[in-house]
């Protein structure tokens, strides 16, 4: 479903029947159209921590019993990813999305699956912060 479906249904719903007021048709409207977003984010979250699970380097001296979660990959391409993903859980948009396929911070560079997947992750997630879709 997208939301040009939506918008379909709401408007073969307003030409079939007038007597439905207009304030309870764009609730359901915009509640239906937040709900798609809300998926879509959390499913593009859920992409993201895949994306790193995968392809981001841990660092060699990272313990995960002693160290934090701040010290666990080998530069900021990673984090910046993750930081994307816990706003986009969390129903916010990111404001930045510095990751950079070749930095350094990822495994198997020469990897197409991985860079193309990289490059889907960052373009989706500034299509949500150029379009500011989400309050």
């Amino acid at each position: 479903m997208k939301e040009k479906d939506i918008i379909d249904a709401y408007v073969r719903i307003r030409t079939i029947d007038q007597t439905i007021p207009d304030d309870v048709l764009d609730f359901m409207k915009q509640a239906s159209i937040e709900k798609l977003k809300k998926e879509y984010m959390s499913e593009l979250s859920k992409r993201i921590m895949e994306f790193i699970a995968k392809y981001a380097k841990i660092s060699p001296n990272f313990n995960k019993d002693d160290d934090d979660d701040d010290d666990k990959y080998t530069g900021p391409d990673p984090y910046q990813l993750v930081y994307c993903a816990e706003q986009l859980k969390g129903g916010l948009y990111p404001t930045r999305c510095f990751s950079e396929w070749s930095s350094g911070c990822y495994k198997n560079i020469s990897s197409k699956d991985g860079f193309d997947e990289h490059q889907k992750i960052v373009l989706e997630v500034y299509a949500i912060i150029n379009s500011k879709l989400w309050p």
